[in-house]
């Protein structure tokens, strides 16, 4: 144990040193990137203890879509618990941006970076915000991090725990003798499926200490969107009667080459078509950009809405917090990250929960338990190869009865794979320590 985490130290250290010219650069470069020194905490002056002598809870979710799945878990606790304020970390700029508009109104949650899990980084973070119960959302598995909560007494909780096939394989090979001991110490485990359970337990968890809850991304999910607001981006992107619309969310690289191929041929069936690309790094724009015109469609981003004239076809999303709301209007959804190997796959449950046709790819390996509650209620079109979307789209596009149907099995499957909130809420609460609670 002490052997494996000096290494793993005198590692991480090593890499962020090789690492810090190209970091400074970046930063130098990218003023939106700046705020991420501060996973460093070397100047911890903005602490965030509870205001008012409220105890915190520190809630822990690594990026935008994890903030958004925990935001109505931090609300929900916030009403089961008036006197408990929550720290809310992400480890992405962009992450802590959604959190801070998401809660821009709320005085009980602050919004912070999460240390790099560096022994001096994470004692500082700790110190400063000082909380009486750390939730951590899914698997950000640091070993210092969870060792110094351990050191100071403080209750680690993993909700909506996950590991996959893949990663398993990945920490066993390198990191097994240092994760081991950590989670052996966390106080309880909320996962999402029985094989999450038997996962964690292999690395070092407790039998008796875990639950399994359920994903809570079911409970998450926005199921609609206020039509004034629909009305608005119809508006915006020039979607008037008759014209269809398509949406390729969270997309990675060397998706947008398939989608764009699918939507040329779609337009022999649907002559008013629609795209909205909405990749999942803003790092690509300008090549998804150049892809585009050498499909040659016209294109516009999403942030130089309204402009003058007619709406180009295309529409890059590069905005923050509106995908859900593009997902709504669509007539069809396909979801990134699935079409090729290696990502494992993106969140599909979002547009099957607003009645919207969904399709993905063949490789969801991160995500397969969302996956089989879509399939097991034929709410879904998962495609075998990728070049098998043009006739998945063409079948939702051409035919309205069969869109309707699998949109409406979507919304149905979501809405009664719902629950698991209220399990993790309860399990929070019991592990909060004694006199904390109100």
């Amino acid at each position: 144990m002490v052997v494996a985490r000096v290494t793993y130290n005198i590692v991480f250290v090593a890499a962020f040193a090789l690492a810090l010219p190209y970091l400074l650069l970046r930063l130098a470069l990218k003023r939106e990137l700046r705020p991420l020194a501060g996973r460093l905490w070397l100047r911890p002056r903005k602490q965030v203890p509870a205001p008012g002598g409220r105890s915190t809870v520190w809630v822990h979710a690594v990026s935008v879509g994890e903030i958004k799945l925990a935001a109505p878990f931090v609300l929900s606790l916030l009403e089961r618990l008036p006197g408990v304020t929550v720290a809310l970390s992400a480890s992405t700029v962009t992450g802590q941006r959604v959190a801070k508009s998401t809660f821009k109104d709320n005085s009980r949650v602050r919004c912070i970076l999460f240390p790099l899990d560096l022994p001096c980084s994470v004692s500082r973070a700790l110190d400063a915000v000082r909380p009486k119960l750390v939730v951590i959302f899914e698997t950000e598995l640091w070993p210092n991090f969870l060792l110094a909560a351990h050191t100071r007494v403080v209750p680690v909780v993993f909700l909506n725990g996950t590991i996959t096939e893949r990663s398993t394989r990945r920490l066993r090979r390198w990191l097994h003798s240092l994760i081991s001991p950590a989670l052996r110490d966390v106080a309880a485990f909320g996962v999402q499926t029985q094989a999450d359970g038997v996962r964690f337990e292999s690395f070092g968890a407790r039998h008796d200490r875990i639950r399994i809850t359920g994903s809570v991304k079911f409970d998450g999910a926005v199921t609609s969107v206020p039509e004034i607001e629909l009305e608005e981006y119809r508006d915006l992107i020039g979607l008037v009667p008759g014209v269809k619309l398509m949406v390729a969310g969270s997309t990675r690289d060397g998706e947008e080459a398939i989608v764009l191929e699918a939507y040329d041929k779609l337009k022999g069936d649907c002559a008013d078509l629609r795209l909205v690309i909405a990749p999942r790094h803003f790092d690509r724009l300008d090549s998804i950009q150049s892809l585009v015109a050498k499909h040659g469609n016209r294109c516009v981003l999403r942030s130089a809405l309204p402009c003058e004239g007619l709406v180009p076809p295309v529409v890059i999303l590069d905005t923050i917090g509106e995908l859900t709301s593009f997902y709504a209007l669509a007539n069809l959804a396909v979801v990134g990250g699935g079409l090729i190997p290696s990502v494992g796959g993106h969140n599909p449950i979002e547009p099957a929960a607003l009645g919207t046709p969904t399709v993905f790819g063949p490789h969801m390996e991160g995500c397969p338990d969302l996956v089989r509650v879509l399939r097991d209620n034929d709410a879904c079109i998962q495609l075998a190869d990728a070049s098998e979307l043009y006739e998945a789209a063409r079948r939702i596009l051409t035919d309205e009865a069969y869109a309707l149907t699998l949109g409406n099995a979507g919304r149905a499957a979501v809405i009664s794979a719902q629950g698991a909130l209220d399990e993790s809420l309860n399990l929070v609460v019991r592990h909060l320590p004694s006199g904390h609670e109100l």
